[in-house]
């Protein structure tokens, strides 16, 4: 069943690229679906955790078999940590431990444990 939405692109919105709107809905371009926050956690070279907060990711697959797709940059941590060790966690915090979540942004060197226990993360 197709479900016809009654709304006009807005005369503001135009299109960076001949013909984007009539590839694209306008649509995709304003509407965002939420992803929930995670933690990706490493080991970094030096032995300590590592933990990089994201919310540009989903984990996919069935059956024992699952792959996780990240938008991580070259050059941070998390991505060096991933190449070195192969490996690396993920962890749905509950929303209670948001702001601790957030503390270990402001904290994160390479000789940092940023996985600090007395706060819970």
């Amino acid at each position: 069943m197709k479900h016809e939405l009654e709304m006009t692109k807005p005369d503001y919105l135009i299109g960076d690229w001949p013909n984007k709107y009539k590839w694209f809905s306008w649509l995709e371009y304003v509407v965002s679906v939420t992803n929930p926050i995670f933690l990706v956690t490493t080991l970094k070279t030096s032995g300590k955790a590592n933990a990089n907060l994201q919310s540009w990711g989903l984990l996919l697959g069935e059956e024992g078999e699952y792959w996780s797709l990240m938008a991580i940059k070259k050059g941070q941590h998390t991505y060096e940590n991933i190449l070195s060790e192969r490996g690396w966690c993920i962890d749905y915090p509950s929303y209670k431990d948001y702001p601790k979540c957030f503390e270990i942004i402001y904290s994160n060197g390479t000789s940092v444990d940023e996985i600090i226990w007395d706060r819970g993360i």
